[in-house]
């Protein structure tokens, strides 16, 4: 089955849904890179030691990986993907708002778990509100519609690295709460809410057994390694080239790179018939990640680490939609926000170690720590192949994957 079979014929969808989706996903996406910009600065300037603000800030990968199946399973079971997708984002502000305000490190603590718990399924209600409104109209592009979520984390980045130059750390926050209260307005007024009729449609005609666990436990044991590979990268990328002598504009730009071939990726995967050969891309993540990682190891600099950067488009890209199309494919559509669910929840999980390790691995072993994320990204190719195997079995008889 693949995400055209979906389709519901007894309504046609209303016009500029996939839109109002893209307008929403841009705004309300944008915490994520206002996190990496400001947060810090932020968190540090209201006296937080290091051990508060790493702790902190895992909170909200812990969140993703207990709060996200939860939730999943409820907006699913109840239609209501659109009403926790503005949940999620009114909670976001909320808690931002509660932050800036605490008096103390320890209400600051609780508003931070709230925030975490609002945070953590937004990402995976966007996607699952996307398939939504492609089971009504099969013409919309998933990666057209998701590449919004990218081009918002990089217009963050930018503006918070202008930003943080030019604001007090102490009023950082009071820009987080402008910007996420801005996009609690955005998905109030702009997110799309006719996926949920064929999504509660889809899910009553739909068996309610998984016949395809096999398959889906390597599909997101895949990701989750691949993704996961990312921890040295992600925790120390910066750090280690401004070691090597780089300057701030450069790692702007490594970084940059990273984010445009990415998007470029999902501009384009409808040409590159990611849908239809979605076993092929999340192999081809497992691999590039496993040739980027193996690279890195050889601390490059220069053009050779802008190549390598622009390789994110294969080791997060190509996982990210290979994965996703895969669980749609497989899951029955009583399930398949809940299997989004669970990947999410397993790379929040598979992350939050490899980022727990990459600190004292790095420390020992400097650019050398790449080497381990090649072997988490090498296992995930295993993972992927099995995957794709798997799929391409013949299902049983009322499987509905």
């Amino acid at each position: 089955m693949t995400v055209s079979d979906l389709r519901t014929v007894d309504v046609a969808p209303p016009p500029g849904q996939a839109a109002r989706l893209s307008a929403t996903l841009f705004v309300v996406s944008a915490i994520h890179g206002l996190g990496i910009a400001f947060f810090p600065v932020w968190l540090a300037a209201r006296g937080l030691t290091e051990d508060e603000i790493g702790l902190l800030l895992a909170m909200p990968l812990a969140a993703t990986v207990f709060a996200t199946p939860v939730i999943m399973r409820y907006a699913e079971r109840a239609g209501r993907i659109a009403a926790c997708f503005i949940a999620s984002a009114v909670g976001i502000a909320l808690s931002h708002v509660a932050m800036a305000l605490a008096p103390d490190v320890g209400a600051l603590f609780v508003a931070a778990i709230l925030m975490a718990i609002a945070r953590a399924p937004l990402s995976t209600l966007g996607d699952a509100l996307t398939f939504a409104l492609i089971a009504r109209d099969p013409s919309i592009d998933y990666g057209r519609v998701r590449l919004w979520v990218s081009v918002s984390v990089l217009v963050a980045m930018l503006i918070g690295g202008f930003a943080v130059e030019r604001i007090a750390p102490a009023h950082i926050i009071w820009l987080i709460v402008a910007w996420t209260g801005v996009g609690a307005l955005a998905a109030v007024a702009l997110t799309p809410r006719a996926g949920d009729r064929a999504a509660r449609a889809a899910t009553q005609a739909a068996p309610a057994r998984l016949e395809r666990k096999g398959a889906i436990v390597a599909v997101i044991a895949a990701a989750a390694l691949v993704q996961a590979s990312h921890a040295v990268l992600y925790s120390f990328g910066s750090l280690h080239w401004r070691a090597q002598g780089a300057s701030g504009d450069f790692i702007g730009l490594a970084w940059s790179v990273g984010l445009v071939c990415e998007i470029s990726l999902f501009a384009a995967s409808r040409r590159f018939g990611v849908e239809a050969r979605a076993p092929f891309y999340l192999a081809l993540g497992a691999a590039g990640a496993s040739v980027r990682w193996l690279a890195m190891t050889l601390d490059p600099s220069g053009p050779a680490l802008l190549a390598l950067q622009g390789m994110h488009a294969f080791s997060f890209g190509a996982t990210h939609l290979g994965s996703v199309f895969l669980l749609v494919r497989l899951a029955p559509a009583a399930f398949r926000a809940q299997a989004q669910g669970w990947l999410t929840s397993a790379i929040g999980l598979s992350l939050m170690a490899a980022t727990a390790a990459s600190g004292p691995l790095y420390r020992l072993a400097g650019e050398r720590a790449y080497a381990l994320m090649a072997a988490f990204a090498f296992a995930g190719l295993i993972s992927a192949l099995i995957a794709g195997r798997l799929a391409a079995q013949p299902q049983s008889a009322g499987s509905g994957g």
